[in-house]
């Protein structure tokens, strides 16, 4: 299994949610499969702070709505790695 990385992609094994960085109030669901980007790693790759972009309209680049949680390694894996 590989270590996971800052600006590593991960892909949640878990349905989570989280609150809309732009509105606390709104609740965005993560399904399974989900991937985001990792911002910042704890414990040595226990957690990551993984950022979500969620596309609302997916014909429209700039309609989204950005999700920001921890992520325990238990709940993803790696998607993609970041070149050196």
């Amino acid at each position: 299994m590989s270590t996971i990385e800052e600006l590593d992609v991960i892909r949640l094994t878990v349905p989570m949610e989280g609150a809309d960085v732009f509105d606390k109030a709104r609740v965005i669901p993560l399904p399974v499969g989900s991937e985001g980007t990792v911002v910042h790693v704890f414990g040595a790759g226990a957690a990551f702070e993984t950022e979500f972009l969620v596309f609302d309209n997916p014909a429209d680049p700039e309609d989204y709505t950005s999700v920001q949680i921890a992520v325990e390694a238990a709940q993803c894996e790696l998607s993609w790695r970041c070149p050196a």
